[in-house]
């Protein structure tokens, strides 16, 4: 062999270091360790990179007969799920609640009456599968506030998944969830915005946005007069993406 190594079929007894790239021309990808429960590097069946412990890359049979782990990064659509199995390699799914946008910067707001973006994101398409799911949370502090409702909006696209309109001059918590509604291009969405004396304002719309192309998450605010104004503290947005089915 050219590497100095005796022939023995699929055996190499020592240390290997390759010098470019490795290609493994199966599905099977590597396994690792010298004894069961093995760690393996595969192309998973279900569609996507995974790595594994203590189950084969077929995702039928643990190696142990107990408790399998693999976690995944799904190729049809862009996220990743951490798959539980059973010891008969009974499949369970969980998928993992991910930080989509972080921004602690404090946004000052007045001045107009128009809708002005106060923070954004673009969410690439196919993020959500037909049952992903977004959840935005903020902090806004009133500074000042007429008698003229000022209209609190989270957006998603063209689609509005939470309002708040108020003309309370109390400083609230927002929080709204936006679901594809097992299906690309529809979703439900509900929330709630709580004012420092405990006052609850609830919202629950629909849309119809196209979430397999990308699209803007924002949130809005449109003063009812020019003089009201705001302390924005900070936004997360965070949620299950990649979900092509129900979980």
């Amino acid at each position: 062999m050219s590497n100095g190594y005796t022939a023995v079929p699929a055996i190499i007894p020592g240390p290997l270091t390759v010098n470019g790239p490795l290609t493994v021309n199966s599905d099977l990808g590597i396994r690792i360790g010298g004894s069961v429960p093995f760690v393996r590097v595969y192309k998973s069946p279900i569609a996507g990179a995974a790595l594994s412990y203590n189950l084969n890359a077929i995702e039928n049979a643990t190696d142990l007969g107990t408790f399998a782990l693999r976690l995944g990064l799904l190729g049809d659509t862009l996220g990743v799920n951490m798959r539980y199995f059973n010891a008969a390699a009974t499949l369970g799914v969980r998928n993992l609640d991910e930080t989509v946008a972080l921004n602690g910067t404090l946004v000052a707001h007045s001045g107009t009456t128009t809708e002005d973006t106060i923070y954004s994101v673009t969410i690439p398409g196919n993020t959500l599968g037909a049952d992903g799911a977004l959840i935005v949370e903020l902090h806004v502090q009133v500074l000042a506030q007429g008698g003229v409702n000022t209209a609190f909006r989270v957006k998603y696209g063209a689609g509005i998944v939470a309002q708040y309109l108020t003309a309370v001059a109390q400083s609230r918590q927002i929080r709204a969830v936006m679901q594809n509604a097992n299906a690309t291009g529809s979703q439900k969405a509900w929330g709630f915005s709580i004012d420092n004396v405990a006052t609850l304002l609830l919202s629950d719309n629909t849309s119809a946005v196209d979430s397999t192309v990308d699209q803007i998450l924002s949130f809005t605010i449109q003063n009812g007069t020019s003089t009201d104004s705001q302390n924005v503290r900070g936004w997360h947005v965070h949620g299950v993406s990649a979900r092509a089915t129900v979980l």
